[in-house]
């Protein structure tokens, strides 16, 4: 009697990565990253409490955001029609 499980091929799972395309434009990724150096920023400046440098963070996460809408506004305007 063979077991079901024999011819089974075993696949590598990554938590969190799924199948879809992802397009990420340089704005993107430098959104990205400002939004991350942002945090970090903001949370040092709430460790040391210090007020200036906790809203120098906050400002470096706003300016990620912006450049990641500048990305998506890139994205759109790349799209093929239809898309």
């Amino acid at each position: 009697m063979t077991d079901r499980h024999d011819n089974a091929v075993a696949r590598p799972h990554t938590p969190g990565m799924n199948m879809r395309k992802v397009d990420m434009t340089d704005e993107h990724i430098k959104g990205a990253v400002s939004k991350a150096k942002g945090t970090i920023e903001e949370g040092l400046g709430k460790l040391t409490r210090n007020r200036k440098q906790q809203a120098h963070g906050k400002a470096t996460q706003v300016q990620g955001a912006a450049q990641s809408g500048l990305g998506d506004v890139q994205d759109k305007l790349r799209a093929p029609e239809g898309r």
